[in-house]
Order: structure tokens, then sequence, then C-alpha cells
């Protein structure tokens, strides 16, 4: 007999409300105009956050819970990494004085940002703040542009837009270096990973296409060759199963969004932008409580995720109470209970293996992580893959 017991009617709306409320906001960042700006992910309500002190933005990316954009300007007199607040206050330059800086991703369980300096061939990391500027690869590359980590698997990847194109592959401190296209690329961009699916996505800029292929590098496809056709920011929600691009031509850059099979192509933004070179979404799950309640408890983002073996729940309460953290499939049912007890205000992690209270492994799918602390109740949603 199950173990899984179902929700009430009650709870499993109130835990729905909880994982819909979704950020639903995309960034970019515009050489044009030399400006960083975000809006909904249908385009609407286009805020400008960061309009000076900008000289070539090239990718962005989001921390949302510290609340950080980082992005890379690669203008030649003021080469760096710079970051800011989500609404573009307090702008800071972490990592000065280098050579062609563009593709930029993070690691913020770990506390850091990798990026890639095309004018050298060079991939670097540093702590978020900019400090312990490590070297890890320094030789063999050309013209090296976006970069996407796989925490779990320990692995990034990267485009080299060199005079054939390239896609390679290394573990996080850059050693084992791994071809992966060596063949029909021209100059790709941007490279975006479902780590669900075990695909990788990217823009390229000399054959006027967005591709994907396994992560091996196997069954390369053509999802878009339509449009103004110079493709070059990518960003993935593989939940809504959507991804999100630039294209632009003479009359300026468009973004545009279609499913990930390339099907179903939309414009979100027609006109106003002069050239986006990078952009990234902002899809985490978020709680539906009232400001007043996030002192009281806060649920982070589950890592890794996706995940296989095992996945690490961080929360923080904000003061001492009975706490439930429990896991459930999409359909309502108990999964497993993690934490069930009386705690004391303070951080915790707890670790999830994937099995259920019997200890069986749950199949490969979506889970939701829900903790109620006191009257305060939050959820994240998390991809178990096998």
């Amino acid at each position: 007999m199950k173990r899984y017991a179902l929700l009430t009617a009650t709870s499993l709306a109130v835990l729905l409300v909880c994982t819909c409320a979704l950020a639903q906001k995309i960034y970019w960042t515009d050489v044009g105009h030399n400006k960083i700006r975000r809006a909904n992910l249908d385009g609407s309500e286009i805020e400008e956050l960061v309009t000076s002190g900008l000289d070539a933005p090239g990718v962005i990316a989001v921390d949302r819970t510290a609340g950080k954009m980082y992005w890379t300007d690669w203008a030649a007199a003021t080469a760096r990494i710079q970051r800011a607040n989500l609404d573009g206050t307090e702008v800071e330059d972490l990592v000065t004085g280098l050579a062609g800086p563009y593709g930029i991703a993070l690691d913020t369980a770990a506390g850091k940002m990798y990026w890639t300096e095309f004018s050298v061939g060079a991939i670097r990391r540093a702590n978020l703040d900019g400090s312990g500027r490590e070297d890890l690869v320094t030789t063999g590359q050309s013209h090296l542009n976006g970069i996407a980590l796989d925490l779990a698997a320990g692995k990034m990847y990267w485009c080299d837009g060199g005079y054939y194109g390239y896609i390679r592959c290394a573990n996080l401190d850059g050693s084992d270096i791994e071809d992966l296209i060596v063949a029909g690329l021209s100059s790709p961009m941007e490279i975006e990973l479902d780590l669900a699916a075990q695909k990788m996505y990217w823009t390229d800029l000399g054959t006027d296409k967005i591709q994907r292929a396994d992560l091996n590098g196997g069954n390369v496809e053509d999802l878009i060759t339509v449009g103004y056709g110079t493709f070059v920011g990518l960003g993935l929600d593989p939940v809504a199963g959507k991804m999100y691009y630039s294209d632009f031509g003479d009359p300026g850059s468009q973004l545009r969004r279609a499913n990930l099979d390339g099907t179903g192509i939309e414009t979100i933004v027609a006109a106003g932008i002069g050239a986006c070179y990078g952009l990234t979404l902002d899809v985490a799950p978020t709680t539906d409580a009232p400001a007043a309640s996030t002192a009281a408890l806060r649920l982070d983002p589950v890592f890794p995720n996706p995940f296989n073996p095992v996945t690490v729940l961080s929360y923080r309460l904000g003061m001492d109470t009975e706490v439930l953290l429990s896991i459930f499939n999409l359909r309502g049912e108990h999964i497993t209970t993690l934490v069930d007890g009386f705690y004391g205000a303070g951080d915790y992690q707890i670790a999830w293996n994937g099995q259920d209270d019997a200890g069986r492994l749950a199949p490969s799918g979506t889970y939701l992580c829900h903790i109620k602390a006191g009257q305060h109740q939050a959820t994240q949603k998390v991809v178990l893959t096998k």
C-alpha cells in the first residue's frame, strides 16, 4: 500500500499558488544604447535599470536570491565585470583590466562567477565580489563567447567563435577539455543548458541559426533560421518550455520567444533596442506570502537543480517555531518529510536523496519542496533526473 498522502484541497490550492508565483522577468543588455533593461516575460512593463557608465555591455546573469545582477563590459578601454542590485542601483566594478570579457555564469552556492575573455582566449573565475581570481583555461582557444555551467556534473560548456567555431566542455577547474561540436558552426555566441532534458542550446552569429544538441554534442538540430537572422542573446525557461532570444538587423534588435523546438515564435519587444548581446531570465519560484512574513521564513532555491542523486534545501527561520518540510509531486501526493519538529531561529540545510518515506527512489520529474513554519509557508520546485 502506498504511503503517499493526498493534500487537502485547501492546502493544495495554497501550495500551487505559492509555486506559480514567478518573478516573470527578462533582463537584457543593449550595446546600441549602452543600457540594461528588464521587462515581464511577455515584453510588457519595460524598465530602465542602468543607463549610464556602460561602454559595451555583453552577457548578463541574475542571482535573485542575493538580489544582484552581473554583466560583462567588453569595451577595450574599460573591459570589466560589474554588478548591481536588480533594480540597477549600487553599480560596482568587480574585476577590471580584462581583455574582452564576454560570457558570464554564476555558481552562487559556491560563491563563484565564471567568465570568458575573447581577446586572449581565456576562461577565468573569481569569488562573487571579484576577489580570488583564478585562470582555468588559457591556451588552445580562439575567440571565446558564451559559457554555461552544469554544477551537478562539475562541468562548464562554452562557445569558441574563432575561424571555424567550436563548442567545448571541461571540468569546472578547466581540466579535461573536450571538443563537442567541431563542424557546421561559424560564430557561436550564447549557450544555455536544459539539464533535465540533457540538451544544450546556442545562437550562431555566423550561420544565422539557433541550434541545440545533446550535452555530448550528438543530435544537432536547427531550431530557428528565420527573422532578421542575427541571433545572439539566449535564455531558457525549460519548465515553461520556452526559449527567449535576441534577433537584430538594420531596424535594430527585437526580443522574441518560441517553444523549445523552435515553433510558436512571438515578438515580445519589437522596437527601441539598439543591439542586444545578452539576455537572461528570472523565473525562480517565489512565495505568495506578504512582505511582513519575509523575515520569518525564507526558502532558498534548491541546489543543485536539476539533481541526481542528492540535492540540498536551505532555509532561514526568523523565529523559534514548529517546522514541517515535505516533498510532494505535482499531483499533490506526499513523497517524504524531511523536517518535522520545533527549531530555533537560524539558517538550516537538509539534503534530499530523491527517495520517498519507504526508501524507494522517486521517478524522474518535477517535485515541490514545501515548508511551513508557524503561520508562514514557502515552496520551491526541483527536478529529479536519472
